[in-house]
């Protein structure tokens, strides 16, 4: 499933619990990956995370904090449903919780390696209980679920991110290797027709 669909099914399923759900703008994040939205009369944030192998993945900075969760009030993760390939599961968590979650697998898994390449690549961890083990995945620790059909994800959203997310994460991707605001940077495409 297209993560395009994935991200406007979340921007669905805030909008059945919170009033005035948008899509949001940062640097150097695709669009409808944040959303913002009114809970008790004040704005908030929530970002959106999609997996089609129902996986949720957080990076770290040099630092080894958790990226974008100390940014946003609530996380979406957008997965297809497990019992029909046309529904899709919206999974909201506290980012304090996720926050909890992954620091203690990192704790138990790293066991003092203090290199800085571990903080290069995503750690995942599944939403469901994995047979055989004693993890109960994430999906036990959520907030909310909702249940979004895909035939009622509006095909304009969809169409609208496919070409235009490309463009800003290229966007996005020049404007942080310059250090500057994306906002400065101008795209021009041209197409040559070969023979």
């Amino acid at each position: 499933m297209k993560k395009e669909t994935l991200r406007a099914a979340a921007k669905l399923a805030l909008a059945r619990h919170f009033s005035e759900v948008r899509v949001g703008k940062a640097q150097g994040v695709i669009p409808g990956a944040r959303l913002q939205y009114i809970d008790s009369g004040a704005n908030q944030e929530a970002a959106v995370r999609t997996s089609n192998d129902r996986e949720v993945g957080l990076l770290r900075d040099r630092h080894g904090e958790w990226r974008t969760l100390s940014k946003v009030q609530l996380v979406l993760v957008a997965v297809p449903a497990k019992t029909d390939d046309e529904l899709i599961e919206v999974v909201a968590f506290d980012p304090s919780q996720l926050k909890r979650e992954f620091d203690d697998v990192v704790k138990r898994t790293e066991k003092g390696r203090r290199g800085l390449t571990r903080f290069k690549a995503p750690i995942f961890l599944p939403l469901d209980p994995i047979k055989g083990k004693k993890e109960q995945g994430l999906r036990a620790f959520c907030k909310w679920t909702e249940t979004v059909a895909e035939a009622d994800v509006p095909k304009a959203a969809v169409t609208e991110s496919d070409s235009s997310s490309a463009v800003e994460a290229i966007r996005a991707g020049i404007a942080k290797g310059l250090g500057v605001d994306a906002s400065r940077v101008e795209l021009t495409f041209s197409f040559k027709l070969l023979p």
